[in-house]
This record gives structure tokens, sequence and C-alpha cells, in this order.
């Protein structure tokens, strides 16, 4: 832009909670992560903030938008160290398994009924920040649907392994991150998640959330379960994945 100023002159809106997303930084310590974030850029003096104060997403429940808050603006008090006690209202006492068959049970009421029904799945996810964690209440849960169990396989390869170093058993018991599974378990009504943009015109990115309808040896049955596409049947077919 031929001009000394910051972003070469232009207006540039950022957006975010820095209470609650902080820059990522492989491996950094708490130090290296808030001293990467914007404030302690020197580009912040020049920086206007405005600030939403509606929360949308928790317009219904006041109570919990307040305890986010609170924890957003560091005034929640602490347990222990930095942990925060979460009130006994939002937790399930951990007795192994049965805590989380509770949890399943909580979240998933009445699934038996409510199978094939996309309001309901819409309604209901959940989280958790570890893909061990993630794989072994996928594999709890689909059990729980009606129906008959159907299994699609991966064909896994190294690229450039001419020598054929590495055995397909060995390739299959690895899940590196952004794959899917080996095996992929489904049933009629279950809910999946697409880990690729196939076709954007007609909601088919990575992320977005399905409903299985069908399954066959090469291809998926989906409905697609938000955005302004939901209701849409799609074909999902075999789709190539690489990972870094």
């Amino acid at each position: 832009m031929e001009v000394n100023s910051p972003f070469g002159g232009k207006v540039l809106i950022l957006g975010g909670d820095f209470c609650q997303v902080l820059p990522v930084i492989p491996k950094g310590t708490k130090v290296e992560l808030l001293d990467a974030c914007i404030v302690n850029s020197p580009l912040w003096r020049y920086i206007k903030i405005l600030h939403l104060t509606q929360n949308m997403r928790f317009i219904n429940d006041q109570q919990f938008s307040e305890y986010i808050r609170r924890i957003g603006d560091g005034i929640e008090p602490f347990a222990i160290d930095d942990l925060i006690k979460v009130p006994s209202s939002m937790a399930i006492p951990w007795e192994g398994d049965h805590s989380i068959a509770q949890l399943i049970e909580q979240v998933f009421t009445d699934l038996q009924n409510h199978a094939y029904n996309a309001r309901y799945m819409v309604d209901r996810a959940l989280l958790t920040p570890i893909n061990e964690d993630v794989d072994k209440l996928n594999e709890k849960i689909i059990t729980q649907f009606p129906g008959e169990e159907q299994k699609l396989y991966s064909f896994d390869q190294v690229e450039d392994d001419t020598q054929h170093l590495y055995q397909q058993d060995f390739l299959n018991s690895i899940s590196p991150r952004g794959l899917p599974l080996h095996i992929l378990r489904l049933k009629k009504g279950a809910p999946i998640m697409l880990l690729r943009n196939i076709d954007s015109k007609v909601g088919l990115c990575n992320g977005t959330r399905l409903l299985c309808r069908g399954c066959f040896n090469n291809v998926i049955d989906a409905e697609i379960l938000t955005g302004q596409y939901a209701g849409t049947r799609v074909f999902l077919p075999r789709i190539p994945l690489k990972t870094t």
C-alpha cells in the first residue's frame, strides 16, 4: 500500500474472546501462549475494542451463562491452584464404566425410540478433548442403536513405499490425527461427521454433521443435520484422506 501504517492503513476486524481462545503453540508453556497473544503485540495500541454483551448461545440458561462469564473474567473461585470446581448439578461422580453409561443415558435419553429422529440428534452431542475417548464413546453408543451394525474398512498405504516396508496390519492399527479408524462401524440413524470438503455448494464441508440413512460397500446414504442444507439427502463415496 506504500503507507507506513499497521496493515497498510486498511481496517482489519479481529474476532474472538481472548479469555477462552488463545494462540496455539505446539507443546508451548502458558507463558509462551500468553506472550503470543495479540494483547502483548505492539499493534494492540492501535486496536479499538467493541464488546458483544448479549450471550446468544446461552440466552435460555442465564445461570450457566453467568457461570461461563465468571470463568472468562477470572473471578470464579478456585478449588485448588488453577482448578475450578464444576457445580454438582453439571457433574456425574466418577465410578468407572457406570459413570460413562450414566453420561450416555443423560445425553441420549431413550435412544432406542429416537434413533431415526434428526431433530433429536441435532440437539445432543458428547465432547471430549482426546481422540481415544471419542473412539471409546462411539463404540459404546453405536451398540445402543437398533438394527444391524455394518462395518466399513479402510485401505491404508504409505506413499513411495516401493519396498513395502510397512505391513498392512500395522497401518490398519494406527490412527493418525485427522484420519478415521480403520474400521468404521455404522448403523441406520447414527450421527456421523464429515472429515473432508467434498462439495461446499450442497453443504458437504469438513465438520458437517449428518445422519446415516443407509450404508453400502462404497457409499453412505446420509442426511445433513445442520445449516441451510439441513434435511438434504446426500451420498458420501469412498474418498482419499491424507495425513501430514
